[in-house]
């Protein structure tokens, strides 16, 4: 996707090294949220890497969620809040990184991540406008 910037505290991390998993965001039928998140694997920890476009608040503040597995899925396990970044939106585009040694303590394939709005926000919908199953590679 073009237009993003990652954090380029960040950048030397990725240098020579391949996302070992990602996830595709996709909005609902009406929605036109897109977007891509990386996984790396680093020396100081999972280094995560997303690049969103369409967000429906031109200016606005959105964070990640993590849920389980397909196997945790309908056993309560869902909804768990691990250390994602903000994504703070500009005309409708956003990125996002952060590094977390959480992530490198869970098998991340497989897993919905999920996006929604803020609850930092005003309006703080609890509803994900978007969501992507992270897979290998």
């Amino acid at each position: 996707m073009d237009g993003f910037q990652m954090n380029p505290g960040y950048e030397f991390l990725k240098k020579g090294r391949k996302p070992y998993a990602s996830a595709i965001l996709r909005g609902g039928r009406a929605s036109l949220v897109k977007g891509e998140i990386f996984f790396y694997d680093t020396p100081l920890g999972i280094l995560m890497s997303a690049q969103i476009e369409g967000l429906p608040r031109f200016n606005g503040i959105y964070e990640f969620d993590l849920e389980g597995d397909e196997r945790e899925r309908g056993t309560g396990q869902t909804g768990r809040c691990f250390p994602f970044p903000l994504v703070y939106a500009r005309n409708g585009k956003g990125s996002a990184s952060c590094i977390s040694e959480t992530l490198r303590r869970i098998p991340l394939c497989g897993h919905r991540i999920l996006l929604r709005e803020s609850r930092k926000s005003l309006t703080g919908q609890a509803n994900p406008i978007a969501e992507g199953v992270i897979q290998s590679g």
